[in-house]
């Protein structure tokens, strides 16, 4: 699935809700699931990382 921090957030996210997909989505594929969300979140593989903008410019541009 995901590294352990990824995966203990993805548990207590899904504790609040069942609309919460994890995805390393592609592609068309990728461009579905970001038009059906409400909100991306972009978690890095390890705490402690600093934010990249180059990783969420594509959501920005798509108003997520």
């Amino acid at each position: 699935m995901a590294s352990p921090h990824r995966h203990a957030i993805y548990q207590d996210l899904k504790r609040w809700s069942n609309n919460v997909v994890f995805s390393k989505a592609f592609g068309a594929q990728r461009d579905a699931l970001i038009a059906q969300a409400k909100v991306v979140l972009n978690l890095h593989q390890y705490p402690g990382q600093t934010f990249e903008t180059v990783r969420v410019h594509y959501l920005l541009n798509n108003a997520k």
